[in-house]
C-alpha cells in the first residue's frame, strides 16, 4: 500500500481548486514580499489613489479566504490518502513521516528563505489531525465548529471576568499598515533593502518569532485546525462529489460571505487586538462567517463553472499547479524574494506595480507547472518528500 495516488484516480476538481488556491495566496503574501506593508503613511500616500481602492480589493477578495481556501483542502488530503489504506496503523506511519518531512521543508523555507511560511504550522497540526482519524463525521463537524469559534469563548470570558486595561501604545511618528512591537515597518524597509545578507536574516528571523507569537492572541493554530477538520468533514461526506454542486448553497454563500465580509470591513477590528473588546470580537465573528462564505463561494463557482466542457478547459490550466502545489507555494516565495529584496524593489513600488509583478510571477509557475508535470508527472520538491514518507523511489 505504500504508494503515491495515482494520477488517473485524482479528483480533477481538487487540483483545480488546490492550483486556485496557490494563486490566490500569492495576491495576499505580495503585500508582504514586496514590503508595502511596512511603508510608512506618508509613503503610501504618494502612490496614486486607485491604490486605495487596490487595497480593498484585496482585503475583500483575497486575504484569508484563500488560505481557508488552501487549509480546507489540506483536511481533504488528509481524507483521501487514508482512504487508500487498509489499515489505520500503517496510514498513520506514512502520515507521521510525511508530516515531519513537511516540517523540515518549513523549517528550512522559513529560515533560508521567507519568515510568512505556513508549512511548519501545516505540519505541527497536521500530527494532531491524525489524532482524528477515527472520529464519524458528525464529530468532525462539531468539533471543528468548535475550534473555529472558540476565540468567541475566549474573548468573552476574558472582558467579562477578567478585565484587562489597554497598555498605552507606543506612539509612532509615521506609522506604516505593520509596526512590531520593538521594531518600526521603516526599520523593516530598511534591513529588506540592504545588501548585508546577515541583516536580511536577521530581520528575517526577528519577523518569524513575532509571527509565531501572534499566534497566541489570534488562537490562529485552533482555527487553522478547525479548517482541516471542516475539509476532512466535506471530504468524508462526499462533498466534492455532489454536495459542490447544489446551487442554494452557491448562492448561500456568496450572499453570507460578501454580507458578513463588508460589514467586517467597516466596523473595523483586527485578529491581533489584545485585550478583547465587545467591538473587535464581533468583528472577528463576521470577518471568520465572511471568509467561510466566500471561500464556500470560491469552491461551489468554480465547480458549477467546471461543468461545462469550456469551463473546465479554462480552469485546466491550474490542475498542473494543484498537482505540485508544495513545489509552487515554495517557488513563489523564491521568485519574490528574489524580486523584491536586497535593496531591488523592497518597499518602493505602488500596490498596482506589486499586483502585476505578483500575476507575472503565477502566470510563469502556471507555466513552468504545466511543462514540468507533462515531463515529470510530479512535482520536484513532491517527489523528494514523497521519496522520504514512503520510504520508496517515486516515478
Amino acid at each position: 500500500m505504500n504508494k503515491p495516488l495515482p494520477i488517473q484516480n485524482r479528483v480533477v476538481l481538487l487540483d483545480i481548486l488546490r492550483g486556485f488556491a496557490i494563486m490566490g495566496i500569492l495576491y495576499t503574501n505580495i503585500l508582504f514580499f514586496s514590503g508595502y506593508e511596512f511603508m510608512p503613511h506618508s509613503q503610501l500616500a504618494g502612490f496614486p489613489s486607485y491604490d486605495t481602492a487596490l487595497f480593498s480589493a484585496i482585503e475583500f477578495i483575497f486575504i484569508s479566504k484563500f488560505y481557508t481556501l488552501f487549509s480546507l483542502l489540506f483536511g481533504t488530503g488528509f481524507f483521501i490518502l487514508m482512504q487508500k489504506y487498509e489499515s489505520k496503523t500503517e496510514f498513520a506511519g506514512v502520515y507521521k513521516r510525511r508530516m515531519f518531512v513537511l516540517l523540515l521543508i518549513g523549517i528550512l523555507h522559513s529560515l533560508l528563505i521567507w519568515n510568512g511560511d505556513i508549512l511548519m504550522l501545516y505540519a505541527l497540526l497536521g500530527f494532531i489531525l491524525l489524532m482524528f482519524k477515527n472520529k464519524k463525521s458528525e464529530s468532525l463537524l462539531k468539533i471543528s465548529i468548535s475550534l473555529l469559534l472558540f476565540f468567541l469563548l475566549v474573548d468573552i470570558l476574558l472582558i467579562l471576568f477578567i478585565p484587562m486595561k489597554t497598555s498605552p501604545k507606543t506612539i509612532i511618528a509615521d506609522p506604516a499598515l505593520i509596526d512590531y512591537p520593538d521594531m518600526t515597518g521603516s526599520q523593516v524597509l530598511q534591513a529588506f533593502q540592504s545588501n548585508k545578507i546577515g541583516e536580511f536574516y536577521k530581520v528575517n528571523l526577528h519577523n518569524l518569532i513575532w509571527k509565531w507569537i501572534a499566534y497566541v492572541p489570534t488562537l490562529r493554530p485552533l482555527t487553522v485546525l478547525g479548517l482541516f477538520l471542516s475539509g476532512y468533514y466535506l471530504a468524508a461526506k462526499q462533498f466534492f462529489s455532489t454536495g459542490v454542486y447544489n446551487l442554494t448553497l452557491l448562492i448561500s454563500s456568496l450572499i453570507v460571505g460578501i454580507s458578513a465580509t463588508v460589514i467586517s470591513i467597516n466596523l473595523g477590528g483586527s485578529s491581533f487586538q489584545f485585550p478583547p473588546t465587545w467591538n473587535n470580537t464581533v468583528f472577528k465573528l463576521l470577518d471568520l462567517i465572511g471568509q467561510m462564505g466566500l471561500c464556500l463561494f470560491y469552491i461551489t463557482s468554480i465547480a458549477q463553472i467546471c461543468k461545462k466542457n469550456i469551463g473546465l478547459k479554462l480552469f485546466s490550466i491550474l490542475i498542473p499547479a494543484g498537482k505540485m502545489a508544495l513545489s509552487c507555494y515554495l517557488l513563489q516565495s523564491i521568485f519574490a524574494v528574489l524580486i523584491f529584496s536586497g535593496g531591488r524593489l523592497f518597499g518602493k513600488l505602488s500596490l498596482l506595480q506589486d499586483v502585476l509583478i505578483a500575476t507575472g510571477i503565477n502566470l510563469g509557475i502556471i507555466f513552468i507547472a504545466r511543462f514540468w508535470i507533462v515531463k515529470y508527472r510530479i512535482g520536484p520538491v513532491e517527489k523528494v518528500w514523497r521519496q522520504f514518507y514512503y520510504r520508496s523511489k517515486v516515478v
